[in-house]
């Protein structure tokens, strides 16, 4: 029977591993076994992954400033025998200063530091952070603060921060004035009243400077107001996008919801509904939004939104639709700018059945006037066909005595060119210029079109240069008018 032998090492040496012969390495080992997030500050024993705080005004595009909110499990709070040592070291801080100028309100907390405190209580943020107040001071009070340089002016809400140079040290809040009182927790101190300006005999009326704790810790007390409905302020994960709420859009008008769903930082995109309202002051109005209030959004993501289609006819922004410089066409029931179509004034068909505008001053053009590009541009509904082609008989009667010819004076030559059929009228108009004015130059363009029997619009286009072609830009806001109001007086 054959019986198996140990075998034997001979004396030869064992070759030991490479984390036994280099310890440093084992350490790498094991922490790369462990993960490099046990040993990251932020997942310190009892730390919770921290916020941040994101801050912007209200409707503008800016980046929001973002400031780190650290956050404590509850099982790091002090216990009783802590806030009992903690109140020691306060009443040593503090000695001959408690209770006439400092007087606790609140017991000390691990939780929360005077950052996280302001963050609580004045920016209206639920739950206990510790924030450094330098970054406060730094991306909210020095970017959207105003600075309190008047004692008088110091308002409850206001922060304050005591400062080093440009460096803060410690903020606080102001509970109340007449005498100003400012809540102060310093690190994990107690919470306490502090009354920063109260009469003493022996100081005077004024700043507590030197003498005073938080002065001597932390520097020079300044205050600064926020305006925290011009804020827009929203919390989100550590490196995620800033977030929005969806506000409530439903019975806002159109402008109205725009501007709520800017202020939080997101992007509306709302179109005219097919529903019909059950009144007339429900027009324009919001009825439907996608999604719905409360949602929470990532920054610039669209919320959708439809409202009631307004009354028949033009609508203001109209005239942007056909042209940029038309923008700030007036929607009337029939008044319009009239520097050569005073016609169009006869004969409109109620509310919002006329719109125009004109670059033109009300009195008319001035000598100058040809020097500089110009337009006019008008829509109009007629009460009746019949109406629309008396003012178009109108137009083509006074136009065709006074244009069509050629004329040459002292200051100006003046050649204009009239095509006109009874439903359209085009005049081109050019001015040269002769020794006694070398610098009157232009060319203006007119043209005058009936439209589905009841509408009249026309436009004048003036360029400071002679011979200026019009051929494109007259195609485009002749289809364009034509567009417009087939889509605010459809054919039924």
């Amino acid at each position: 029977m054959t019986t198996s032998t140990p075998k034997q090492d001979h004396g030869v040496p064992r070759r030991k591993s490479v984390a036994a012969r280099f310890p440093f390495i084992a350490c790498v080992l094991l922490f790369f076994q462990l993960g490099a997030a046990a040993f990251s500050p932020l997942l310190l024993a009892g730390s919770l992954p921290p916020l941040e705080l994101c801050i912007s005004r209200k409707g503008h595009p800016e980046k929001p400033a973002r400031i780190r909110m650290n956050r404590w499990s509850l099982d790091t709070e002090f216990d009783q025998a802590g806030r009992d040592a903690q109140i020691k070291k306060d009443q040593e801080k503090y000695k001959g200063w408690i209770p006439d100028y400092y007087r606790q309100i609140e017991p000390p907390s691990k939780l929360q530091n005077c950052g996280g405190t302001v963050v609580e209580r004045i920016l209206g943020i639920p739950g206990k952070f510790r924030v450094e107040p330098d970054l406060l001071y730094r991306k909210v009070l020095s970017v959207y603060g105003t600075e309190r340089t008047a004692r008088e002016d110091i308002q409850p809400g206001d922060v304050v921060s005591w400062m080093r140079g440009e460096l803060s040290k410690h903020v606080g809040y102001v509970e109340s004035v007449n005498p100003v009182v400012v809540i102060t927790k310093d690190g994990e101190e107690a919470v306490y009243r502090h009354w920063i300006f109260k009469h003493d005999p022996m100081l005077g009326t004024g700043w507590l400077r030197q003498v005073d704790p938080l002065v001597s810790v932390h520097g020079q007390p300044r205050f600064f107001g926020l305006a925290k409905d011009e804020l827009r302020i929203s919390v989100s994960q550590s490196g995620d996008p800033c977030r929005g709420e969806v506000p409530d859009l439903l019975g806002m008008t159109i402008d109205e919801a725009e501007q709520a769903i800017r202020d939080v930082g997101l992007e509306p995109m709302g179109e005219e509904g097919n529903l019909r309202p059950l009144t007339e002051a429900e027009r324009e109005t919001v009825y439907e939004q996608d999604p719905q209030a409360n949602t929470m959004l990532d920054d610039n993501e669209p919320v959708l939104f439809k409202w009631y289609p307004p009354a028949p006819g033009f609508q203001p922004g109209d005239g942007e639709k056909v042209a940029s410089t038309f923008s700030a066409a007036k929607v009337t029931e029939g008044s319009l700018p009239s520097t050569y179509v005073k016609e169009f004034l006869e004969g409109g068909a109620g509310p919002r059945s006329a719109i125009g505008c004109s670059s033109l001053p009300p009195g008319g053009a001035a000598p100058g006037d040809m020097l500089k590009p110009q337009h006019t541009w008008v829509s109009k509904k007629f009460s009746s066909p019949a109406a629309a082609r008396t003012a178009m008989d109108k137009i083509h009667d006074v136009w065709s005595k006074t244009t069509g010819n050629t004329w040459s004076g002292g200051f100006m030559r003046v050649n204009t060119s009239l095509e006109a059929t009874s439903k359209v009228l085009e005049l081109t108009t050019k001015i040269g210029a002769t020794e006694l004015s070398p610098e009157y130059r232009m060319t203006s363009f007119t043209r005058i079109v009936l439209y589905r029997d009841q509408f009249i619009l026309g436009y004048t286009l003036q360029q400071p240069t002679l011979d200026h072609d019009f051929s494109a830009e007259d195609r485009r806001i002749l289809q364009r008018s034509k567009e417009l109001i087939d889509l605010r007086f459809p054919v039924r």
